[in-house]
């Protein structure tokens, strides 16, 4: 059975990864590059305590004031974006910054293609993405502003950096989960 995120409850939570095209994973065109760091700041945002945080990084750090914040919502260079609202009636309002690096053809150009539900506005500055170098990275906001989520536990948009050869997704997805989710 083909699995459709806008047709089911748990909307990208609903089906797997699909299957690995070995030809395309050798040129993705753009990635999302981190370092050590990314993930510390992405682990203090999302509340990592004193002592788990010293564990991590060999005592380099003792508490999360300590590390340089990570800008935006969720604090790291991930292609997936993620909004967690804690009631129904909340509404959604994130920003995520991303930088991705060019790893295809040297001269490139790509536009953000954005796919999302009635009542969730997605919105990505720039627009367009313009590589001249090979390895030459660029930076881009996505907000994401809605309604509250009522009765729905997940809803789900992407982004697609497409420079027609290369089209690079990135799943944007907003749930509630209760007790019984």
């Amino acid at each position: 059975k083909e699995m459709i995120p806008r047709s089911h409850d748990r909307a990208e939570f609903s089906y797997g990864a699909g299957m690995l095209n070995p030809s395309k994973a050798l040129n993705p065109g753009l990635i999302y590059d981190m370092d050590e760091m990314s993930y510390i700041q992405f682990l203090c945002k999302e509340g990592i305590n004193a002592s788990q945080l010293r564990i991590l990084t060999s005592g380099e750090f003792s508490n999360c004031s300590a590390v340089p914040p990570g800008l935006g919502y969720d604090g790291i260079n991930y292609p997936a974006m993620q909004v967690y609202v804690k009631t129904s009636g909340e509404p959604i309002d994130a920003a995520f910054h991303r930088t991705v690096t060019n790893v295809g053809s040297v001269k490139s150009v790509y536009r953000a293609r954005v796919k999302a539900p009635t009542g969730l506005n997605v919105t990505v500055s720039p627009q367009t993405l313009s590589f001249t170098a090979l390895n030459q990275s660029l930076s881009f906001e996505v907000k994401v502003i809605g309604e509250p989520l009522g009765t729905k536990p997940v809803i789900s948009a992407s982004l697609v950096w497409d420079d027609v050869r290369h089209k690079v997704r990135s799943p944007i997805v907003v749930y509630q989960f209760t007790a019984t989710g």
